[in-house]
């Protein structure tokens, strides 16, 4: 039987934005726009887009939700389930 290790903050990669965001409201966690060039994160399962510097500290505080949808950030993907 496969054991699922903990995912934690760190396991999800950053990136530089590259074009500022164009949906209503920015990152959630903050409510910032996301401009060009910024280090944000793609959350694994619902792919809510937030600024790093906002959404890590949300997770390593014990939280592993999304801030707007609160699905399960660390749930397995599809193609992790057996």
């Amino acid at each position: 039987m496969l054991q699922r290790v903990a995912a934690t903050a760190a396991d999800i990669p950053a990136y530089a934005e590259r074009a500022a965001a164009t949906r209503p409201g920015g990152a959630a966690a903050c409510l910032g726009e996301v401009e060009e060039g910024e280090m944000v994160k793609r959350l694994p399962v619902c792919l809510h887009v937030f600024h790093q510097h906002c959404i890590d500290p949300w997770l390593l505080s014990g939280k592993s939700t999304c801030p707007v949808c609160r699905c399960d950030v660390f749930a397995p993907l599809p193609a992790e389930m057996v």
